[in-house]
């Protein structure tokens, strides 16, 4: 699932959701930034990647249900500030 805000940020590259897909499935552990609870959600956890992804440092941002069925939403995705 994208949010809205990932929506528009992942056709601000011009990229669409294969592409988003494609990026997830090569993370790698050291891509990886942060890992903390979700705020909204008890029992989801957000991570934060920074990746190199068709020549671009990205920041891609996912919330994970871990302890149940692992639905990811994607949070943001957009070009590293």
């Amino acid at each position: 699932m994208l949010t809205g805000k990932a929506q528009s940020e992942m056709l601000c590259l011009d990229c669409d959701q294969d592409d988003v897909c494609a990026c997830l499935s090569e993370v790698q552990l050291g891509d990886l930034c942060k890992d903390e609870p979700d705020r909204g959600v008890a029992d989801k956890r957000v991570f934060v990647f920074k990746r190199l992804f068709n020549g671009e440092e990205l920041y891609v941002k996912v919330s994970v249900r871990v302890k149940k069925d692992h639905e990811l939403a994607v949070l943001s995705f957009h070009r590293k500030a």
